[in-house]
């Protein structure tokens, strides 16, 4: 009932006939029936995308955009504007540092949540 089992994968032989033969005429890469019809104004999907071999042999994807839309601005301002106005009502009214030291940190609020706001994803 011990019996070892083993993968032995598909052998596939190569005719010596054909070693030195030219290809008579270009391959045309597979594609796909949508590709066929190309759409006018369609986005491609590897957009952003940056695909790099690492040094250790494997694929390293990377995906950096940032989303500008009229909406997405409004919503980084609203986030920058609350969070901002939450900690300088923090800073300066709820806390019991004196001037100096509170805009210095406001000021630091302020870059920091600039910061995060802009930063892309």
């Amino acid at each position: 009932m011990s019996e070892h089992l083993r993968f032995v994968p598909p052998r596939v032989d190569f005719d010596p006939r054909l070693a030195n033969e030219l290809a008579r005429w270009e391959a045309t890469p597979p594609t796909a029936n949508d590709e066929v019809h190309p759409i006018a104004g369609r986005r491609s999907a590897f957009n952003g995308y940056v695909r790099m071999l690492t040094p250790q042999g494997g694929i390293l994807i990377l995906y950096k955009d940032q989303d500008r839309g009229l909406f997405l601005t409004i919503l980084r301002v609203f986030a920058w504007t609350v969070a901002t106005g939450t900690g300088g009502w923090l800073i300066f009214f709820v806390s019991s540092l004196s001037t100096l030291p509170s805009l210095l940190i406001f000021a630091l609020l302020i870059f920091i949540n600039l910061l995060i706001v802009c930063q892309t994803v």
